[in-house]
Formats: C-alpha cells, sequence, structure tokens
C-alpha cells in the first residue's frame, strides 16, 4: 500500500489490523511530521490511534493500545531524522537503525517503556538522554 492510500486508510478507519504494523506506525508520523509540527502530529497521532484503536476492536487500557511514551518518542526521533536529513524520503528513514522496534531500548528499560505510567503519559528515558548523535 502506497503512503497516500496508507493514510486515507487510517484516517477513515479502513485500515486492515493487519497492515497496522511498526512500519505502518512510523510511515503515518512520518507524512504528518513532513507537513505539521511535532505537536500538531502528536494531536493528530494520540486522536487518530486510539480512534482506530476503537474501529479494530483494541482496547485502550493499561497494558495494550494507545502508548503516549512511545508515540512521543517516535515523534521525537523522526522529527529529529528528518532535521538532521531533510531529503530524506520515507523508505530511507525504514531502513535507517532509527527504525527498528529495538531502538527505544537504547534509551529505556523494558520495565520502564511498559510500565502503566509510560503508557498513560510522557516519561523520561532510565538508560541514556535522547539524543540521534550517539
Amino acid at each position: 500500500m502506497d503512503t497516500i492510500n496508507l493514510i486515507q486508510a487510517f484516517e477513515n478507519q479502513k485500515l486492515p489490523l493487519s497492515v497496522w504494523t511498526h512500519e505502518a506506525h512510523l510511515t503515518v508520523a512520518f507524512y504528518y511530521l513532513k507537513k505539521h509540527t511535532p505537536e500538531e502530529s502528536l494531536i493528530l497521532l494520540r486522536s487518530g490511534i486510539i480512534s482506530y484503536n476503537n474501529s479494530v476492536g483494541t482496547a485502550n487500557s493499561f497494558d495494550e493500545g494507545y502508548h503516549e511514551t512511545l508515540t512521543i518518542f517516535w515523534i521525537w526521533t523522526i522529527a529529529s531524522y528528518i532535521s538532521l536529513n531533510p531529503d530524506h524520503e520515507i523508505k530511507v528513514f525504514l531502513g535507517s537503525k532509527f527504525a527498528t522496534k529495538e531502538f527505544p531500548f537504547q534509551f529505556y528499560s523494558h520495565a520502564k517503556l511498559f510500565s502503566t505510567e509510560a503508557r498513560a503519559k510522557w516519561v523520561e528515558p532510565d538508560i541514556r538522554n535522547l539524543s540521534l548523535e550517539d
């Protein structure tokens, strides 16, 4: 599915759950961040993910569904990447080390990142400060 169709299907809550992968999450965030500020992108992603989850029967609860810290972490990562590489397209980002599912664990322990607190609100990293330069 190309980016525009992915965005439209996500926003219209017509995206099949099987297509809502890690890569799809990052693609939507990258697309929003190319068009909006990080703050605006957070509003779009937060409301979009919660609504999408509701539409496909995924609970937004203490241990599944929307995750505030991960959403903000990925917005920070992608916005930082775009700032450093303004001409790169989404496919280049997706092929980078910054887009792997494991990337957040350079900053967070598993216990901290998957705590109820981190799911509900932003929590600071417990391993190292946020920086793409290290």
